[in-house]
C-alpha cells in the first residue's frame, strides 16, 4: 500500500487531497476498504468484493478515491443501479474508477462539472446551490447541456440553481435555459418538443422524476401535457404549483401506473400533432402545386385567369380518374390574383438567386434593346451576362425598364446604372456593351455610351468594347440589294389579294381549285428579319396562279411576262434565302461571339464563290433561278455585280469584328494562330497548348465552352482570362429581341392593363435559366388552402 501526505498537518494520504486535511486509501481482496483523514474531519469510502463503494466529505475535508478488487468504484454505486455522488461546499471533487464500472468526477461550488456513466444504468450528479454543472447519460440515451442565470447546468440542482439535463431511454435530448430556477427537460420518444422531469429542491433531495411533466411548444412556451395550459416561466414552484392545485390526482399515481399514465400522454400528444401535420402538409402539397402551375402560367405567356381554367380541367380530370382525390384539387388555389402574386414571388425568388449567383462572375457584359409595348409604353431590355472562375456562364435579364417620357442616352444610362448597381455588380468587370445601334445609344457625346464611358473613367472607357448587334447589321446589309421594282409590285399583288375580305375569301378558293402548292400568299412585314425572304419565295412558287388571279380581277400583269423582271425576281428570292439562312445562323441565346462572326466570315466567302460561278453561268446555288430558266440561256452577269456590292457591304459592315478577327480567331481556335502574333504573355501558355496532345483532342471532341472550363487555370492563366473576357460577351442582342415578342404575347390589345411590375415578373420567369426555389417560398409563408 502507497501513501501520499498532502496539506498542513497531513498524516497519511491517498489519491485525493483536501484543504487542510489529508486522507488514507485502502483497498482489500474482496473485502470493504476504509480511509479516514484527520485534522477534525473525517471521509469514508467502501469498496467490497462486487459491492458498492460509498465517499463521503466533510466540511473542508479532502476526498478519497477507492478501487476494489472487481468492484465498482462510486460515490454510490448498486448492482447495476444509478450511482451518486456528494460534495460539501466548498470541499474538492472526487474520482472513481472500478474494475469495469463506471467512473464519476464531481466538484464542489464554484468547481468544475462532473461527467459519469453507470454500468447499464443512468448515473446522477448532484452540485450545490450556484454550482457547475454535470453531463450524463441514461441507459442507451444522448446526454444534454444546460446553463442558467449565472451558473453552469446540472442534471439535478438545489434551489436557485440553474436548470437540469435528462434523458430518457432511447429520447433526444433538449437544451434548457432557467431563470436561477431548476428545471429538466426531456423528450420523449415521438414527442416533437419534449418532456420536462426531474425538479430538485433545495437541499439537493431528488423528487419525483415525473413530478412534473410540461412540453416546449415552437415557440419556446411550456405547455402542460395533461390540460395544454402554458406556464409564463418555467420556475420549479410555477410547474409544482400547477400540478399540485389543477392535477392533484397524478401525484397519487405510483411506479408502473405512473409510466403507463405518461405513456398514454405522450401518444394522446403525438396523435393531436398529427391531425394538424397532415393538415399542415395538405395545405403545402396544395401551395407547391399553385406555385408551379404559377411558373408554367408565366412561360406559356397565359393570362392569369387561366390559372381557373386549368383547375376547372383538373377537377374534370378528377371525376373521370380519381374522384377520391378530388377535394385536394379543390384545394389548389388558382385564382386570377393569386397567380399573379405567384409568378411576383417566383420572379423575386429568381432575381434574388441571379444576385447571389452573379456576384461571383470574373467579367460581366450588357446586351440592350428598347421597343414599345401595345399601350405605346418604351421598355428597355438589359440582360446581363458574367462568366464566373470556373468559366460557368449566366445570362438573364437584369430588369426591363419602363421609360415614359423622352429615351435620349442620358435616361438610358441611367436606367442602365441602376439595374447594375442593384446586382452590386462591380464597374470594373464590365467587359463589353451591345446595342442596336440607334443614335441615342452609339452618341459618344450625349448618348448613351458616351454617358458610360464618362462615368468608367479615361482608363476603363479605353478598355471596355462597344458592338452593335451582328443581326441588325445583317439586316441593314440586306437593304443595299436595289431591286425596289420587284418589292413593289409583289407587295402591291399581296396587298390587293389579301387587304379585301371579298378577294381573300377567293383566292384560296381558286388556288384549292387549281390544287397549287400553297393556300395562300403571305404579308411583307419590313421589321421582320426572314419576311422578305418567306414572301418571295412563296410569290415565286404561285407567280403564274397569282398571274391568273390579277387578270381575272383587271389587273396589269404585263410586268411578269418580262424576262429581266422574271430573272429578278428568281434572284432576288435565291438571294434572300441565303441571306436567311445566314440570319438563322445568328440567332440563339447562347452563341458565342466568336462563332457568330465565323458565320459572317463563311457567308462572305460564299459570296466571292457566287459571284464567280454566276459570271459563268453556273447556277448551283440558285435553284430558283435554275426553275425559272430551266429551258433558256440567261446572261446574270449584271447579278454577280450584286453579289460583289453585297460583299462589299459586309465587310463595311463588320470592319470593327475584323479588326478583332486575330482575337477572335484565338477563342475559337487556339491551335491555329500564329504564336507570335498573340500577345506576349500569352504566347509560353499557347506553345504548351499546342504541344498537349490531350488538350488538342479535348478541343476537337468538346464544344468550346467545355473545353475552356476543363482548362488547366494554373498552367493557363492567362488564356483562360483571356478566354473569360471575350466568352462574357454579347455578339447580338437576339435575346433582347426574343424577349419583346413575349411582351407582345403577354402585353397583347386584350391585355393592355398589365402593369409594368407584372410585366417584368413574367418576361423574367418567360426567359431565365435559373429555377426558382418553391420549397423556400412555400416555407416563408403560411400555407392556406383555396377557401
Amino acid at each position: 500500500m502507497g501513501t501520499r501526505v498532502t496539506g498542513t498537518g497531513a498524516e497519511t494520504g491517498a489519491a485525493f487531497t483536501g484543504a487542510g486535511a489529508a486522507g488514507t486509501a485502502f483497498t482489500g481482496e474482496g473485502a470493504s476498504g476504509t480511509a479516514f483523514t484527520g485534522a477534525g474531519a473525517s471521509g469514508t469510502a467502501f469498496t467490497g468484493a462486487g459491492a458498492a463503494g460509498t465517499a463521503f466529505t466533510g466540511a473542508g475535508a479532502a476526498g478519497t478515491a477507492f478501487t476494489g478488487a472487481g468492484a465498482a468504484g462510486a460515490a454510490f454505486t448498486g448492482a447495476g443501479a444509478s450511482g451518486t455522488a456528494f460534495t460539501g461546499a466548498g470541499a474538492a471533487g472526487t474520482a472513481f474508477t472500478g474494475a469495469g464500472a463506471a467512473g464519476t468526477a464531481f466538484t464542489g461550488a464554484g468547481a468544475a462539472g462532473a461527467a459519469f456513466t453507470g454500468a447499464g444504468a443512468a448515473g446522477a450528479a448532484f452540485t450545490g446551490a450556484g454550482a457547475a454543472g454535470a453531463a450524463f447519460t441514461g441507459a442507451g440515451a444522448p446526454g444534454a447541456a444546460f446553463t442558467g442565470a449565472g451558473a453552469a447546468g446540472a442534471a439535478f440542482t438545489g434551489a436557485g440553481a440553474p436548470g437540469a439535463a435528462f434523458t430518457g431511454a432511447g429520447a433526444a435530448g433538449t437544451s434548457f435555459t432557467g431563470a436561477g430556477a431548476a428545471g429538466t427537460a426531456f423528450t420523449g420518444a415521438g414527442v416533437r418538443s419534449g418532456l420536462l422531469s426531474g425538479i430538485t429542491r433545495q437541499g439537493d433531495e431528488e423528487t419525483d422524476a415525473s413530478a412534473v411533466l410540461f412540453y416546449e411548444t415552437s415557440s419556446a412556451v411550456f405547455s402542460c401535457l395533461v390540460c395544454l395550459e402554458c406556464v409564463a416561466v418555467a420556475k420549479e414552484y410555477n410547474l409544482r404549483r400547477h400540478y399540485e392545485t389543477k392535477h392533484p390526482k397524478l401525484a397519487d399515481l405510483q411506479g408502473e401506473d405512473r409510466k403507463q399514465k405518461i405513456e398514454a400522454l405522450k401518444k394522446q400528444l403525438v396523435s393531436q400533432q398529427g391531425v394538424f401535420e397532415k393538415r399542415r402538409k395538405e395545405s403545402e402539397a396544395c401551395t407547391i402545386a399553385s406555385y408551379r402551375i404559377a411558373n408554367l402560367v408565366a412561360k406559356s405567356a397565359r393570362p392569369f385567369i387561366d390559372g381557373e381554367f386549368v383547375k376547372d380541367c383538373m377537377l374534370e380530370a378528377c371525376d373521370v380518374i380519381c374522384p377520391e382525390a378530388k377535394d385536394a384539387f379543390k384545394n389548389i388555389s388558382l385564382s386570377r390574383t393569386t397567380i399573379q402574386l405567384r409568378i411576383v414571388d417566383l420572379s423575386s425568388n429568381s432575381y434574388c438567386q441571379l444576385q447571389s449567383r452573379i456576384n461571383d462572375v470574373t467579367y460581366f457584359s450588357a446586351a440592350l434593346d428598347e421597343s414599345t409595348d401595345n399601350t405605346d409604353t418604351a421598355q428597355l431590355s438589359i440582360f446581363i451576362r458574367g462568366v464566373t472562375g470556373t468559366c460557368q456562364v449566366y445570362q438573364e435579364l437584369a430588369a426591363l425598364v419602363p421609360l415614359y417620357g423622352r429615351t435620349t442616352g442620358f435616361e438610358i444610362f441611367n436606367a442602365f446604372k441602376t439595374a447594375v448597381e442593384n446586382l452590386n455588380l462591380p464597374w470594373s468587370k464590365l467587359s463589353a456593351v451591345t446595342t442596336d445601334g440607334a443614335l441615342s445609344v452609339v452618341g459618344e457625346t450625349n448618348g448613351f455610351i458616351g454617358h458610360l464611358k464618362r462615368h468608367l473613367g479615361p482608363d476603363q472607357a479605353a478598355e471596355l468594347k462597344h458592338y452593335h448587334c451582328i443581326i441588325h447589321q445583317e439586316a441593314l446589309c440586306g437593304k443595299h440589294l436595289h431591286f425596289k421594282e420587284i418589292m413593289d409590285f409583289v407587295v402591291s399583288a399581296v396587298n390587293f389579294i389579301r387587304a379585301r375580305s371579298l378577294k381573300h375569301r377567293e383566292f384560296p378558293s381558286f388556288l384549292e381549285d387549281i390544287s397549287a402548292a400553297y393556300g395562300d400568299v403571305i404579308y411583307h412585314t419590313e421589321v421582320r428579319w426572314l419576311s422578305r425572304g418567306n414572301v418571295l419565295k412563296r410569290f415565286f412558287a404561285l407567280r403564274n396562279e397569282i398571274k391568273l388571279f390579277l387578270e381575272q380581277k383587271g389587273k396589269d400583269t404585263l410586268v411578269m411576262e418580262n424576262t429581266d423582271w422574271i430573272a429578278d425576281l428568281a434572284f432576288l428570292t435565291d438571294l434572300t434565302g441565303l441571306l436567311n439562312e445566314l440570319n438563322l445562323k445568328l440567332q440563339g441565346k447562347d452563341r458565342l461571339i466568336c462563332h457568330l462572326f465565323e458565320a459572317v466570315c463563311a457567308f462572305e466567302m460564299k459570296l466571292n464563290l457566287f459571284a464567280t460561278q454566276l459570271k459563268k453561268g453556273n447556277l448551283t446555288h440558285f435553284p430558283t433561278c435554275q426553275e425559272a430558266f430551266a429551258h433558256k440561256n440567261y446572261n446574270w452577269s449584271r447579278h454577280s455585280c450584286v453579289l460583289e456590292d453585297l460583299k462589299l457591304a459586309f465587310s463595311a459592315r463588320f470592319g470593327q469584328f475584323r479588326n478583332e478577327q486575330a482575337t477572335l480567331q484565338l477563342l475559337a481556335d487556339p491551335f491555329s494562330v500564329d504564336t507570335e502574333t498573340v500577345p506576349g504573355e500569352l504566347q509560353p501558355e499557347i506553345i504548351e497548348l499546342k504541344c498537349s496532345t490531350a488538350m488538342r483532342t479535348k478541343h476537337r471532341e468538346m464544344p468550346l465552352l467545355e473545353f475552356y472550363q476543363s482548362l488547366d487555370r494554373e498552367q493557363f492563366p492567362n488564356l483562360f482570362a483571356n478566354a473569360q473576357k471575350w466568352i462574357s460577351m454579347f455578339g447580338s442582342t437576339y435575346i433582347c429581341e426574343q424577349m419583346f415578342s413575349l411582351m407582345k404575347l403577354n402585353k397583347s390589345p386584350l391585355r393592355t392593363r398589365l402593369t409594368d411590375e407584372n410585366l417584368q415578373a413574367v418576361l423574367r420567369l418567360a426567359t431565365t435559366s435559373l429555377e426558382p426555389d418553391i420549397n423556400q417560398l412555400v416555407s416563408e409563408r403560411r400555407c392556406n388552402i383555396s377557401h
